[in-house]
């Protein structure tokens, strides 16, 4: 990942603006089992940033919009749509959206970036653009053979059998479909958008994390990175709060929610079939359609 643009001059929040916090937010979004969890955590080591457990919330915002257009689209009209205009209802939703954050950012005064990780919200992102027109967006993009593997193994688990597709077709038409979604919603330029593949922040961390802070507006210095990266190694980084429902206290993942290998393999088979859905979408992001890179 290139230092993107200088942000300076932006619509960035200030510490104890909860209010501009919560609508100028840094989405972390990508494929599932991309590594944004992790990504999320190494931002939130940094001392002005604040977030919590994955909210889905403009995946949830978006079905309430499209069954609202469906229902008002009937011969005999009804929904919401039949009592408030669709800009109106976006204007309801910016306050739910606000509600939700308010306790996390209580409890992190010195905040000045609200991040929030969804890895479905990548699907999302013209709602993110309506609703939340000066937020940012960083897509973490990871290989199609070891987002496929992943999600396989997740799919056998109790944490991941109601979500992760069981075939690896079916995990890579996955990974296509958030990649194409992630493509379009670059338009929105580099002051916005942004791309950062998993191998490279693995392999060198230091000057990606320090290129996407800069991207977010915030303290990239050296040092504060290399805390931060240094932190992650120890097991001292940053922990996820719960709120809400779920109580008070930290997520705690289960104990096999890691890959442990960085890259999970496939068989020939399975690799060969993967790289033939998601060959098209590969040499844009530096991936070998040939699958040479997994040999």
């Amino acid at each position: 990942m290139a230092h993107a643009p200088s942000n300076e001059g932006s619509r960035s929040a200030g510490a104890g603006d909860p209010e501009g916090i919560v609508m100028t937010p840094l989405l972390v979004a990508g494929a599932p089992r991309s590594g944004t969890s992790w990504l999320q955590r190494l931002i939130l080591a940094h001392p002005n940033c604040a977030g919590g457990q994955e909210s889905h919330l403009l995946v949830l915002f978006d079905r309430l919009l499209a069954e609202s257009r469906r229902k008002a689209a009937f011969a005999r009209p009804h929904g919401p749509l039949g009592l408030i205009t669709e800009n109106r209802l976006l204007g309801l939703l910016r306050h739910v959206w606000a509600g939700s954050f308010k306790s996390i950012l209580e409890e992190h005064p010195r905040a000045t970036l609200l991040v929030e990780k969804t890895p479905d919200h990548i699907m999302h992102l013209e709602l993110a653009d309506r609703l939340l027109p000066d937020c940012r967006i960083v897509h973490l993009i990871r290989h199609p053979a070891d987002v496929a593997a992943s999600l396989v193994r997740a799919s056998r688990k109790p944490w991941g059998r109601d979500w992760a597709p069981g075939s690896v077709e079916a995990a890579t038409r996955r990974w296509v479909e958030c990649v194409e979604a992630a493509t379009e919603a670059s338009r929105l330029g580099p002051g916005r958008f942004t791309t950062l593949r998993y191998e490279d922040l693995r392999s060198d961390p230091q000057p990606h994390l320090e290129a996407l802070l800069d991207f977010a507006g915030i303290d990239s210095s050296p040092e504060l990175v290399a805390k931060i990266l240094e932190d992650d190694r120890s097991g001292d980084g940053a922990e996820i709060p719960l709120r809400g429902e779920l109580g008070e206290g930290r997520l705690i993942e289960p104990a096999d929610f890691g890959d442990g290998d960085p890259r999970p393999s496939l068989s020939g088979r399975d690799l060969r079939r993967c790289l033939e859905i998601a060959a098209p979408l590969m040499p844009g992001f530096g991936y070998d359609p040939t699958g040479h890179d997994r040999r």
